[in-house]
């Protein structure tokens, strides 16, 4: 065969082939019925996306509340759903209020900053680092896919860059407030904006560390035994609505001081939150002393508390009695604010941007505000933060305990208390928490002066939402998740003592819940909602039967069995503190 015949055979084998992928191609028919099926399947997809937003929208209208809030995409849980349950006997049960009372519902939660968290904290935890805390705490915080409330009281926010978007996504305004250049994490106040407008009637930050216990035009007196950067935020929100009475809403947050050996400061922070509070609605005017006072937020004192105690005006036990007197001692950072001039370290309210000046890579790991103190364990070795971030507190702070053995049952660097301090006593912790009385005097009371209290004077406190209300909440009851219930475990990892019979020590009627805090290493109840007496007139304590705003619903707590082996854990709850909430009358 020659050259020629065989490029003739190759070139005549080829034509075929073309032929071929020629008849692959598709006919003008056929083309034009895959576009009628693409513009079909268009279509029904806008039709399908139309119904979803539509019944989304209905769903917020309805509730302000997306349904499924709580799954991602593919249908896994961001966060374990609680409802809100009916507190019997209330307006909400009564058909024929439905309709004409507003409501308005009132959250609190500590969300446990991202600048705080340590993993010697949260052992066992799978969600430390931001990334993977992120999608469930936004999840939760967001009214509508969380717990859908009205009005947020939350604590330790930082990372305001995410949290600030989500509030405004939501349709929410807010004032955030630190307090302090050196903090790292603030108060966060948030509010709906159909419900309460743009911008707040009017707030006020409180430097808790110098606030003076003695009535305003006396010398001042503050009583402090620590400094401890703690801060308040009162908000008063003008109602939208003409259908209701009441101008709005007053509502404050805090954080209290969080070691465990110093419950005088707490009690004197308590005390000072409570009046600043009363004093705040009555400067107000007259309109506004039926209005709602709620003070919510992190204690970090249980019911059995001298704090409690005295916010609620129960009998004092023996236990509060013993530990305001074992802890009201002076620590060395009142002296050297006295030494610098008594002036307040960095105290600016409208604070809100993040530290910018805060020491980094120190020995010395960061002071965490929840029992923190248990990093110092690992002082030698300087682990760093889950996030790989640095929250490095007050010198003063980070120097008291280095070289001593951690232990939060342990005073340091305290010394006793003398005439000179002020302190107050028993007795003026009691006077300074009952509203229907005046403030101590600027001078230290004489243990048998007046200041003592009379027997048979009215005396005005706080009510808590659910230790009033708790106990009465039906289909189903939360029976057996109290604080004062049989079965409540172990509070402290490091209890050695406890076994799974270990009665409960604070069995009693105390209808709190269970737990509010819910880690792997401490599980205790120290989150509240407190709601001031409303007034008919200026220091004066109503004389109605009610004098609390009416409680309609809260939101239930989680059962042990959910929390535990303890959160922050996906799936769950991304904070080791839970919310909590109340619905109220208007």
């Amino acid at each position: 065969m020659t050259e020629s015949t065989a490029a003739g055979n190759a070139t005549a084998g080829s034509a075929p082939a073309k032929k071929t992928k020629q008849n692959n191609r598709p006919s003008p028919e056929e083309i034009e019925a895959k576009r009628r099926e693409r513009a079909a399947k268009k279509e029904k997809e806008a039709a399908e996306k139309a119904a979803k937003e539509a019944e989304l929208a209905a769903a917020i209208a309805a509730n302000g509340k997306i349904p499924n809030g709580h799954l991602d995409e593919h249908g896994n849980a961001l966060f374990v759903p609680r409802d809100w349950a009916s507190v019997a006997g209330s307006t909400d049960s009564q058909s024929d209020n439905k309709s004409t009372r507003q409501k308005v519902r009132i959250v609190s939660w500590n969300i446990l900053a991202q600048g705080l968290v340590r993993r010697t904290l949260f052992p066992g935890s799978d969600c430390l680092k931001f990334k993977d805390r992120s999608i469930g705490l936004t999840a939760e915080l967001s009214s509508r896919t969380g717990h859908g409330w009205d009005v947020g009281c939350f604590q330790e926010v930082d990372r305001m860059d995410v949290h600030g978007e989500t509030m405004t996504k939501d349709g929410f305004s807010y004032v955030y407030e630190k307090g302090y250049r050196q903090k790292q994490h603030g108060l966060l106040v948030a509010w709906r904006r159909d419900l309460f407008g743009e911008s707040a009637h009017r707030r006020l930050t409180l430097d808790l560390d110098a606030e003076s216990v003695a009535a305003a035009g006396e010398p001042i007196r503050t009583a402090c035994s620590r400094v401890t950067r703690n801060v308040g935020l009162i908000v008063a929100l003008r109602a939208s609505a003409t259908a209701t009475s009441s101008p709005g809403l007053i509502v404050a947050t805090t954080h209290l001081f969080w070691h465990p050996m110093h419950a005088y400061e707490r009690a004197r922070q308590s005390g000072i939150l409570v009046r600043k509070l009363q004093e705040f609605r009555n400067e107000l005017g007259e309109e506004w002393q039926s209005a709602p006072c709620i003070l919510a937020g992190d204690f970090n004192d249980q019911p059995h508390s001298a704090t409690y105690h005295l916010l609620t005006g129960r009998e004092l036990t023996q236990h509060c009695h013993d530990e305001v007197a074992c802890s009201s001692v002076v620590h060395k950072s009142i002296d050297e604010r006295r030494e610098r001039g008594g002036t307040s370290n960095g105290f600016a309210p409208g604070t809100t941007e993040p530290a910018r000046e805060a020491p980094a890579n120190k020995n010395v790991p960061a002071m965490s505000e929840v029992f923190d103190n248990l990093q110092k364990q690992e002082q030698t070795n300087g682990e760093d933060a889950a996030d790989e971030e640095s929250d490095v507190e007050e010198a003063e702070e980070e120097d008291e305990e280095e070289g001593g053995e951690p232990d939060d049952r342990m005073l340091k660097n305290c010394r006793a208390a003398t005439r000179d301090d002020a302190l107050l006593s028993i007795d003026e912790l009691l006077q300074l928490h009952d509203v229907g009385r005046p403030r101590p005097a600027s001078v230290p009371a004489q243990p048998a002066s007046e200041a003592s209290g009379r027997k048979g004077e009215p005396r005005s406190h706080l009510g808590s939402a659910y230790g009033l209300h708790y106990g009465n909440v039906h289909d189903p009851s939360e029976e057996g998740n109290f604080f004062g219930s049989s079965a409540r475990g172990r509070e402290r990892w490091d209890d050695q003592e406890w076994t799974p019979d270990t009665p409960n020590c604070h069995t009693g009627d105390s209808t709190e819940p269970m737990w509010t805090i819910f880690s792997s290493l401490f599980s205790l109840t120290l989150d509240y909602i407190f709601m001031l007496p409303r007034h008919s007139k200026q220091g004066q304590a109503s004389s109605a039967s009610e004098p609390y705003p009416t409680v309609t619903r809260l939101l239930r707590t989680h059962r042990t069995e959910t929390l535990q082996p303890g959160v922050p854990r996906k799936g769950v709850c991304a904070s080791d503190h839970i919310a909590i909430g109340a619905e109220i009358d208007l």
